[in-house]
C-alpha cells in the first residue's frame, strides 16, 4: 500500500500517474477475516503501514480546536463537539450522527465538484473528518486529516496553521 503525504498536486494527474499500476488489490470489511495470499499473489499488509505513515501534527487536540474555532462557515455541530471529542469528555450519539450527516454532505459536494471544488469546502471536510476520527478514537486518522487541512489552509492563504 502506498500512502501519499498530504501535498498540493496537479489536478490533471490520474491515480495511475500518482501511484503506478495496480499490482494487487484486496478489499476488507471491518471485523472480517483476510485469508492468506496464494503463492503467486503479493503479500497483503494490514493498516499498520498506514498508521505509521500518517503525519504527526504537533499538539493535535489544541491545534484542531483552534482551527475549528477560527474557521468561518463550518457547521455549528463541528464547533460544538470539537473540544469534547479532543478531551474525550463525551459526545452524544445524536451529535455524532449530526456531524456525520454534515460530513457526508460536504464530502459529496467536494467529490461531485472535483476538480473544480472550493478549497474552503475541502478544508471543512478535513476538519470534520478529524473530529469524527477522534470520536472513534483513531488519532492516527485525525493526524492525517489535520495534515491535509494544513495543506489546504496554506493554499487558501490562511496562515497561522502549521502541521
Amino acid at each position: 500500500m502506498t500512502l501519499l503525504e498530504p501535498a498540493a498536486r496537479r489536478r490533471d494527474v490520474s491515480v495511475v500517474d500518482l501511484l503506478g499500476a495496480v499490482v494487487g488489490a484486496a478489499t476488507h470489511e471491518p471485523n472480517a477475516y483476510i485469508g492468506e495470499p496464494g503463492p503467486d499473489e503479493p503479500l497483503l499488509s494490514g493498516d499498520r503501514a498506514a498508521r505509521s505513515a500518517a503525519p504527526k501534527v504537533d499538539e493535535l487536540g489544541p491545534t484542531l480546536v483552534e482551527a475549528v474555532r477560527r474557521r468561518d462557515g463550518l457547521p455549528r455541530i463541528a464547533q460544538a463537539i470539537a473540544a469534547p471529542a479532543v478531551r474525550k469528555t463525551g459526545v452524544l450519539e445524536s451529535e455524532t450522527r449530526l456531524l456525520r450527516e454534515r460530513l457526508t454532505a460536504i464530502q459529496e459536494s467536494v467529490l461531485n465538484a472535483y476538480p473544480d471544488h472550493e478549497l474552503s469546502a475541502l478544508g471543512d471536510w478535513m476538519l470534520m473528518a478529524a473530529i469524527d476520527a477522534l470520536i472513534d478514537e483513531h488519532q492516527y486518522l485525525a493526524n492525517y486529516h489535520m495534515a491535509w487541512f494544513a495543506v489546504v489552509a496554506r493554499r487558501e492563504g490562511s496562515g497561522g496553521f502549521a502541521a
